[in-house]
């Protein structure tokens, strides 16, 4: 049976009245030295301590909240670059600003030679030649040249010229046609006739100067205003010098006595030229 609890308790009174005597007696330093005394002082004392400790409130214990390591946000991707095409230019192609035009043309208007610019270089566009091809021109080439130089009109000649070329390509069992016999016949006119691998060049109204400084040496051109440079070379001084040769022979003129000539051909073309000596290259300036 559970016991009952008064209001006010005598018993729970009376106890109360003796701890506070008691803790009056601790707190009271002895007069006299008694070990009893500061013993009992003492143990009052902790007692007490012990009391207040158990009727404190307990502090509430707070959980410890335990931070999770942050993942490190995942960089954002990087925005793809696609690749511009590289369009490669073909090595030889007519530029938009300057479109392939005919130089050279035959009666019945088949195109033989072009030109065009393309990055600031002037492209000469003639008639391709095979082995035999190169072989077969250097035989007609001997037995033409005095032919031709003394009788330029050999040169119309078709059936004349026709015939002779295809009895030297017999030899090869090759059959020549009309096309191929129009290749064939501007070489040899070219280089009898003309004025060798620049002859096509002089006939272009576009160019006003020609500048060869030597074998093996780009020729260079003043295109209209503009300098520019070539793909075609001499070879050998001696194609420069029989060009120089025959610019003195059209101005009646001979380089026996000194390498330089200065001359106005009778077309209207100025030449300024060196034939080669010793140290010195044979080197020529064409200006029309």
């Amino acid at each position: 049976m559970e016991e009952i609890e008064f209001f006010f308790n005598l018993e729970k009174e009376q106890n109360l009245e003796e701890l506070e005597k008691i803790s009056q007696v601790a707190e009271e330093k002895p007069k006299t030295y008694d070990p009893n005394t500061i013993f009992l002082r003492k143990f009052v004392t902790a007692l007490f301590a012990v009391g207040e400790e158990k009727v404190k409130p307990k502090e509430a214990i707070k959980p410890e909240i335990i931070e999770k390591p942050r993942k490190k946000p995942k960089p954002l991707p990087k925005k793809l670059e696609i690749p511009k095409p590289v369009i490669l230019k073909p090595l030889i192609t007519p530029s938009p600003k300057f479109p392939e035009y005919p130089l050279v043309v035959t009666k019945d208007n088949k195109i033989i030679v072009k030109a065009h610019l393309l990055d600031n270089t002037y492209y000469l566009d003639e008639p391709n030649l095979s082995e035999i091809d190169l072989t077969a021109i250097s035989r007609l080439k001997d037995e033409l040249k005095d032919k031709l130089i003394k009788n330029p009109k050999l040169a119309d000649d078709k059936k004349y010229l026709y015939d002779l070329i295809q009895k030297i390509y017999s030899k090869y069992n090759i059959k020549i046609n009309d096309d191929y016999y129009e290749r064939l016949r501007y070489y040899l006119v070219r280089d009898i006739l003309g004025f060798g691998i620049i002859d096509s060049m002089l006939k272009d109204k576009n160019i006003r100067e020609i500048y060869c400084d030597g074998v093996d040496k780009t020729i260079y051109l003043t295109y209209n205003d503009e300098k520019i440079e070539t793909k075609i070379k001499y070879d050998s001084e001696k194609d420069i010098d029989m060009l120089i040769n025959k610019f003195a022979a059209l101005s009646n003129k001979r380089l026996d006595s000194e390498p330089f000539l200065d001359v106005m051909l009778p077309s209207g073309i100025s030449i300024s030229a060196t034939r080669g000596l010793g140290v010195t290259a044979s080197k020529y300036l064409i200006k029309k």
